[in-house]
């Protein structure tokens, strides 16, 4: 009788213990998810540049429209002129700024 039990028992054992460890990732692996839900507020800055993401296609459609920029997605080229200006923009915004 003890021959036959000691299969079971360890079969029982090893059973319970792969169970056990399954859990243990699962709780693990849910853990982990839970960490890489983006925030409340990360989640408005997302809705809020997607929404203004449709200005901001009009007003690159514009330039376009006028020549200052070529290209799209894959790849944007601008032209001298177009960089100079913003180049001035910033520096007027950031270096010669005057309150």
């Amino acid at each position: 009788m003890t021959a036959v039990m000691d299969p079971i028992i360890s079969l029982a054992i090893l059973i319970g213990g792969l169970v056990l460890i399954g859990l243990l990732i699962n709780r693990k692996l849910s853990d982990l998810a839970d960490k890489q839900k983006p925030s409340d507020e990360l989640l408005e800055v997302i809705k809020m540049l997607q929404a203004g993401s449709k200005e901001d296609r009009k007003v690159l459609r514009l330039w376009k429209d006028a020549g200052y920029m070529e290209g799209g997605a894959s790849g944007l080229s601008i032209t001298k002129e177009f960089w100079n200006f913003m180049c001035e923009i910033l520096w007027i915004g950031y270096v010669d700024y005057v309150e």
